[in-house]
């Protein structure tokens, strides 16, 4: 299997792939992690991730980037959604962390973070992710934080995903997702008037993944352009199959 690297970029939302009651929330390669390391040991390694979460803002040096802004052991890796926008304290931001660290020590397979929310009466957390295989994440196989178990967990959530869990993807085929740049830019400024009040001032920007989403037709490259706008191409072609562009604005 293809391992992917740390990357630290990413300015963009997605959006939760699961809804629950909360209070503070977002929608959604260093070593391996030992479950049995101290607590001080423990704090020593959620400190150095969260710089990295500093580190990712000054890492961005194209209109669009991969939304993973960093990785988490052997097996996590996390979106800009996680953290950016939501208000956490540097505390907060390193106890979410310090969750995931001991989550990675209990898995065998790769996954994709989304977003987080916390219980509002007792502070407990809720992570939501989506499966990652060979550098691509399952866009119809969900995991989520199992309440009911109070160990830190991450689990696949059967009652909500749509696909079964992978065992295998193929991106060995995939296209590097620059030549797309200029087409997604085309399209987006031939609907300008639908990007919303930032594209005055930033113009055409967003991140992309590689995703395998069989609703798209298999492995893609999923944009998100602007705040709310989508431009998805089929990652061995780069045929563009779907586009939808909107300003977020709801009509009443």
């Amino acid at each position: 299997m293809r391992k992917r690297t740390a990357v630290l970029f990413g300015t963009a939302v997605m959006a939760a792939v699961l809804l629950c009651g909360c209070n503070k929330g977002s929608d959604g390669s260093s070593a391996a992690v030992d479950s049995s390391v101290s607590d001080g040991e423990s704090e020593g390694i959620a400190d150095e991730l969260f710089k990295e979460i500093g580190r990712a803002t000054l890492a961005q040096s194209a209109d669009f980037h991969e939304d993973i802004a960093g990785t988490v052991g052997d097996h996590i890796y996390y979106s800009s959604n996680l953290f950016e926008g939501r208000g956490y304290s540097s505390a907060e931001e390193k106890e979410m962390l310090k969750y995931l660290e001991e989550v990675d020590a209990t898995l065998d397979e790769d996954l994709y973070i989304t977003g987080h929310t916390t219980w509002s009466e007792t502070g407990e957390h809720k992570f939501y992710g989506r499966q990652y295989i060979n550098g691509a994440v399952a866009a119809n196989v969900f995991y989520v934080t199992d309440w009911d178990n109070p160990s830190p967990n991450i689990v696949y959530a059967a009652d909500s995903s749509p696909s079964s869990p992978l065992s295998d993807l193929d991106t060995s085929k995939a296209i590097s997702p620059e030549v797309l740049f200029a087409t997604v830019k085309e399209e987006a400024e031939k609907n300008s008037d639908k990007l919303g009040g930032y594209y005055s001032d930033k113009g055409v920007y967003g991140t992309y993944l590689l995703s395998y989403d069989p609703t798209m037709g298999g492995l893609v490259y999923d944009f998100r352009v602007n705040e709310y706008s989508q431009v998805v191409f089929n990652a061995k072609t780069g045929e563009l199959v779907y586009e939808n562009f909107w300003d977020g604005a709801i009509d009443d």
